[in-house]
C-alpha cells in the first residue's frame, strides 16, 4: 500500500490538504495526516481547521516507510522552514529518491532547502524566486524528478489528480475523475 504523510501548520489553506487528502484516500493509499503544531487541531485558513491523524513525534519513526511527503500551502507557509525535525525527514526522503510534493506556496520549501536545483516547478505567483535552482512553469501542478508541485487553491483538484497518477497510475486517476464527477470547464 502507498503511504503518505501530510504535515500541516497552523495557517495551512484547506483546500490544498483537503481535495489531494481525499483524493489519494479515494485511490487506497495510507494517508496520515501529521500536526506540527504540538496538538492535534490544526487551525487552517478560512477559518478551517482539521483534526490531525497524529503529531510529528508520534509516528516519526514511520516516515522512512514513506513513499510520499505532502506539504499544503496557505498564508503561513513560510512557517514550516522553522521546523528542523521537518527538515531533516524532507532531506533523507530526498536523499533515498523518493517522492515530495508540494502546492501553493509550499515548493519555495524544497527551494529553501536546495533540492529543486534542475527539476520543473510551479507555485502560487510571488513565489517564484524561491524555487532556487528550478524552472518554473506556469502550469497548475507540475510533475518533475521526485517532485509533483501545484499552483494554489484553484489547481488542488488538478494537483490531487497528478498525485494519484505519479504514485499509482493514470487509470486510477481516472477511475476518481469519474467518481468525483470531475467535468472541465466548456
Amino acid at each position: 500500500m502507498i503511504k503518505v504523510f501530510t504535515f500541516l501548520i497552523d495557517g495551512f489553506e484547506p483546500s490544498e490538504a483537503i481535495v489531494p487528502i481525499d483524493f489519494m484516500r479515494r485511490a487506497k493509499f495510507d494517508v496520515t495526516v501529521v500536526s506540527l503544531m504540538g496538538r492535534k487541531q490544526v487551525n487552517g485558513s478560512q477559518g478551517v481547521s482539521v483534526v490531525a491523524d497524529a503529531l510529528f513525534d508520534e509516528v516519526k519513526d514511520q516516515f522512512p516507510n514513506a513513499d510520499l511527503l505532502f506539504l499544503p500551502g496557505g498564508p503561513k507557509t513560510v512557517n514550516y522552514l522553522e521546523y528542523d525535525d521537518l527538515k531533516e525527514v524532507v532531506m533523507a526522503h530526498f536523499k533515498a529518491g523518493k517522492k515530495l510534493a508540494a502546492i501553493c506556496a509550499a515548493p519555495m520549501v524544497f527551494g529553501r532547502y536546495g533540492i529543486l536545483k534542475g527539476e520543473k516547478a510551479t507555485c502560487y505567483p510571488g513565489f517564484e524566486g524561491d524555487l532556487e535552482g528550478a524552472e518554473f512553469v506556469h502550469q497548475p501542478a507540475v510533475v518533475s524528478g521526485q517532485f509533483i508541485t501545484g499552483a494554489g487553491a484553484g489547481a488542488a483538484v488538478y494537483f490531487g489528480f497528478k498525485l494519484v497518477e505519479a504514485l499509482a497510475d493514470k487509470r486510477v486517476a481516472d477511475q476518481i475523475r469519474s467518481s468525483v464527477n470531475y467535468q472541465k470547464e466548456v
